[in-house]
């Protein structure tokens, strides 16, 4: 293994023991901050979407309440006193950002999941752009061509099924994970898989490969839940940006 890997390697693991709690929320890029095998698989069937906060480090948002009149303010909810599902820092930009299931959206209003161990859910409005920045990901609408998705987050097997057409009566084959992403499957995210197309609970996939230049290859049919209505893929955000 070449010295550089072993080094990035070997600081992740570091990051992870020192703040068990954030997974790798002092590395460079997202990293997932909690086991997937932690997180509520009542949260897991509930989720629509992925709701993305930008702010500056130590920050807080404000969390709302419906009331007759409309959505009123409560107040101001630290980010440490959250655990979102991926968190990460931006090179060169002194913010980090947050990235919490969705579970009810009612116009520029979010339901967010701040503890998905026991589904501890608040409300939240896109109000203060001043100082943060919001993104919504939507499980029923990807964006073909400008999504990737981690498809082995939750599951410890490092393995996924994929189909030749989106249902699962028809052939399938089995996507292992590389060996190189082994080490820490529940924190390390495998950004190799962009969203070619949906077709109902499934996504079709294409592989970033790495040889004499950069392309791209087709794989086929990920479900996006399992049989339990359970999710079962994670989209990311550091693509997109």
């Amino acid at each position: 293994m070449p010295r550089l890997m072993i080094n990035t390697i070997v600081i992740a693991i570091i990051t992870v023991i020192l703040f068990p709690s954030w997974g790798l929320a002092d590395a460079v890029g997202e990293g997932y901050s909690i086991r997937s095998s932690a997180i509520s698989d009542t949260v897991r069937i509930d989720c629509i979407g992925v709701f993305t906060i930008v702010a500056p480090h130590g920050s807080s948002f404000e969390e709302w309440r419906p009331s007759d009149t409309g959505f009123v303010p409560v107040e101001n909810i630290s980010f440490r006193q959250t655990i979102p599902v991926s968190v990460g820092h931006l090179p060169s930009y002194p913010h980090a950002y947050f990235r919490y299931p969705v579970v009810t959206t009612n116009d520029s209003y979010y339901q967010i999941v701040i503890d998905p161990v026991r589904d501890k859910r608040v409300w939240i409005c896109e109000t203060d752009y001043d100082t943060q920045y919001f993104d919504y990901l939507s499980l029923i609408a990807f964006n073909p061509g400008f999504e990737f998705v981690d498809v082995f987050y939750f599951t410890n097997s490092g393995q996924r099924k994929y189909y030749s057409t989106p249902q699962t009566s028809t052939d399938f084959k089995i996507y292992s994970k590389p060996r190189e992403y082994h080490w820490e499957p529940n924190y390390y995210l495998y950004s190799h898989l962009n969203v070619v197309k949906q077709e109902g609970d499934f996504l079709f996939l294409k592989e970033f490969v790495m040889r004499v230049d950069y392309d791209y290859e087709d794989i086929g049919w990920f479900r996006i839940h399992d049989d339990r209505g359970r999710l079962m893929v994670w989209p990311l955000f550091e693509q997109l940006m």
